[in-house]
This record gives structure tokens, sequence and C-alpha cells, in this order.
């Protein structure tokens, strides 16, 4: 049976990760997550120590450079005008 909500973001996915600089906003996303969460496990081993406040500094660059980043690729892909996102190499 095809469900046409689903079918659509199948489909959509198919399209987003046919094209290298989507896949490039997507690992960049994914790497800038797992990064995140190895620094928070990092905080929580140095919790009291001086150590902790770099760490969580570190957290806050990483985590947010990682999803706006993410955000304005998606964003202006979504608007058509990925060209002043990423430029094209003939």
């Amino acid at each position: 049976m095809n469900i046409p909500v689903l079918s659509g973001i199948v489909e959509g996915l198919g399209v987003f990760f046919k094209t290298r600089r989507y896949i490039a906003y997507t690992i960049v996303f994914v790497f800038t997550a797992f990064l995140g969460l190895f620094v928070t496990w990092l905080i929580t081993l140095t919790v009291g120590t001086p150590t902790e406040g770099l760490l969580v500094n570190v957290f806050a660059f990483v985590g947010s450079a990682g999803t706006i980043y993410f955000a304005f690729g998606a964003l202006f892909t979504g608007l058509g005008v990925d060209g002043l996102w990423i430029t094209r190499r003939s």
C-alpha cells in the first residue's frame, strides 16, 4: 500500500542525497552533533574543575556552528538561492 506522505518524504530524501553539497550539509550536521555529545560527556567527567568552563564554551561553539550552518544551507537550498551559499566550480 502506498502512503502519499511517506512516499513523498522518501522521494524527497532521495533527491536530497543525489547532490554532493547536500550530503556535505548533512555530514557537517551529524559530525557536529556527535562532537557535541562527546564534549558533553567530557563535561560530565570534569564537573567542578577549571576545565569544565572551557569545555562548556567549546560545546556552545561546536553545537551552534554546525546547526546554524546546516540550517542556512537547508533554507537557502529550499528557497532556490543556494548559489549565494555554495559556488559551483566549472
